[in-house]
């Protein structure tokens, strides 16, 4: 899942070789794309293993304003992403649409802050899982951005 984020962040890289350069008001730029996902990870809380593979389709866009600052917007939802317990066969399908919008005036260095909850439907009630994570950004004076995954974890609820 790290390395999905991350990946994620450099996709947005693509769309920042402006920044921070006088650019025309109102600029704008797209990314659309689907990541595959394949993890495992521990659930403390349900006791077992927890496998997830499929996609993470994520639309990015920037656009500038007049005064040189930049709009940044992540929207995207789970497209047959599931799960299963690995010990007990407990299947789970995650349901979600996530959007984030940032705003990244002039000058640079900037950082940016964002939280991330995803929801896996468990079968049968009270199987439900969560997922949450936050993603660090930075963006130094010559426009380069660096991006860490924090706290990423999976919680019962």
């Amino acid at each position: 899942m790290k390395n999905l984020i991350l990946t994620s962040m450099a996709a947005m890289a693509l769309l920042l070789p402006g920044l921070g350069v006088a650019t025309p008001a109102h600029a704008k730029l797209e990314y659309n794309t689907r990541y595959p996902i394949s993890f495992t990870q521990f659930i403390s809380c349900a006791g077992e293993t927890l496998s997830v593979n499929g996609n993470l389709h994520v639309l990015f866009s920037l656009e500038t304003d007049a005064s040189g600052g930049s709009h940044i917007t992540f929207h995207g939802n789970s497209q047959g992403l599931s799960g299963e317990g690995l010990s007990s066969g407990t299947r789970y399908r995650a349901v979600d649409v996530f959007t984030q919008t940032v705003y990244v005036g002039a000058p640079l260095p900037v950082k940016i802050a964002l939280t991330e909850t995803h929801r896996f439907v468990g079968q049968g009630a009270g199987s439900d899982l969560w997922s949450h994570y936050n993603i660090d950004t930075t963006i130094n004076a010559n426009g380069n951005m660096t991006a860490s995954v924090t706290n990423f974890t999976m919680d019962c609820g």
